[in-house]
């Protein structure tokens, strides 16, 4: 028998990961190379995490575009051009919003941030539409929020035949989800490493995306 398998990526908790990963003090890497895995082909990676009873369906990456300043923008525009390219893949944007109002602890000065908004409602509703509707027989989970923890606690009670699987990154770990899926495991710098897209892409048009320098 073969699993139908779909993965669900959160796109900004896979970046902070990779960053906190490179820059702890508890890892080998070197903290200012974290952007060499940046150019990442979230398909092989996904491909990566199936055992042989697992067929993949689809992987859903959840992110939003920044929207300041250019240079990362471009760099982010270009990446997410680069995987739509991807077979199987889907990207699901949320929001990006720069009216976010914060208030200084230590000055009680006010200003004003940028925040990505509805990844975690747009992933939740994705995971448990996908498991009423019987759209996988297992899926693999990449983050480590737990405000995951109520879409999977409902899986596991209503649906204890659907396995779901953690792909936590190095350093990035949360026990409460740990406790609500099947199986836990761990991405490590060479799983990334190795999962990285051509430098250059070529889109279905022809055109051709280059991983920006940056990323190299």
């Amino acid at each position: 028998m073969t699993f139908r398998t779909t993965v669900y990526i959160d796109g900004y908790n896979l970046y902070n990961g990779v960053r906190r990963m490179y820059k702890s003090p508890d890892t080998p890497y070197e903290a200012d190379r974290w952007r060499e895995v940046l150019w990442l082909d979230l398909v092989k990676l996904s491909e990566s995490f199936l055992n042989p009873t697992q067929a993949l369906t689809i992987v859903k990456y959840f992110t939003a575009r920044i929207t300041s300043p250019k240079s990362k923008m471009d760099r982010q525009s270009d990446y997410l051009d680069a995987v739509s390219s991807l077979p199987k893949n889907q990207i699901i944007e949320g929001k990006y919003h720069d009216n976010n109002l914060v208030i200084c602890q230590h000055c009680g000065k006010t200003f004003f941030v940028s925040k990505e908004k509805q990844t975690d409602v747009n992933l939740t509703t994705e995971l448990l539409v996908d498991a009423i509707e019987d759209k996988f027989d297992s899926a693999y989970l990449v983050t480590a929020d737990s405000d995951y923890k109520a879409p999977l606690k409902y899986i596991k009670n209503k649906y204890p035949q659907k396995r779901v699987y953690m792909e936590f990154v190095e350093t990035n770990f949360s026990n409460i989800l740990a406790r609500l899926t099947y199986r836990t495991y761990i991405i490590k710098r060479d799983r990334l490493v190795a999962c990285q897209l051509p430098d250059t892409v070529t889109m279905p048009s022809g055109y051709k995306i280059s991983r920006p320098a940056k990323w190299k």
